[in-house]
């Protein structure tokens, strides 16, 4: 599998492109092939994914959880159903092999419907209780991950954050970014903006905090 094409950023539910701006190569490693090109995205990127997560705080956070369980549930399975083509990715663009990406994207796949199912528990209100305990979401989360475990380092800790109602901005390593570009199609059931992908470097990184 290539990307010659150029991944794309994730922004308000739908891919964006960086429209001529700074890229990087992505190179196999095994190979010493070109794999893909990585955009960079600018302070524009970057501004435009936290816009689009803070306008769809307020939405996300006042859903029920059971929907939004289910809505999760539903990526979970569309995540699952892409493992072999993230493998594919994951093992092009950062050297691991095939067989360890497989069995770590599935795991963390199933994972993050488990994450999603604990972190409703929190919301679970005991009528029987003298008192009641209210709990909110934080807001927009960013979410800066390493190069090691890709797509793992991200659906990890995304389910538990998105069912607590927090909307999310990823920014991956610049040096293992393909895997986590292709998760953008498969979060298409979530409302737009309730989770944004920007990629790019540590200038990338440094915009988002």
């Amino acid at each position: 599998m290539t990307n010659d094409d150029g991944a794309t950023h994730w922004i308000g539910g739908r891919a964006v492109s960086s429209g001529g701006g700074p890229t990087l190569p992505v190179v196999d490693p095994a190979t010493e092939l070109r794999v893909g090109i990585l955009p960079i995205a600018g302070f524009d990127e970057v501004g435009a994914a936290v816009d689009a997560a803070r306008a769809a705080g307020p939405a996300w956070a006042a859903m029920k959880p059971i929907e939004r369980l289910e809505l999760l549930q539903s990526v979970a399975a569309r995540i699952a159903a892409a493992v072999d083509e993230l493998a594919d990715l994951e093992s092009r663009e950062m050297g691991k092999p095939l067989v360890m990406a497989r069995d770590d994207i599935a795991m963390s796949a199933e994972g993050f419907s488990g994450a999603a199912e604990a972190a409703i528990d929190f919301f679970a209100v005991d009528d029987a209780s003298a008192g009641r305990l209210v709990r909110h979401p934080y807001g927009v989360a960013a979410l800066i991950t390493p190069w090691n475990y890709p797509v793992c380092q991200v659906i990890d800790p995304l389910g538990a954050l998105l069912a607590a109602g927090n909307t999310v901005v990823v920014k991956p390593s610049e040096k293992a970014s393909l895997s986590v570009a292709a998760l953008g199609p498969l979060l298409a059931d979530l409302p737009p903006g309730v989770v944004n992908i920007v990629l790019g470097d540590g200038s990338t990184g440094a915009a988002l905090v």
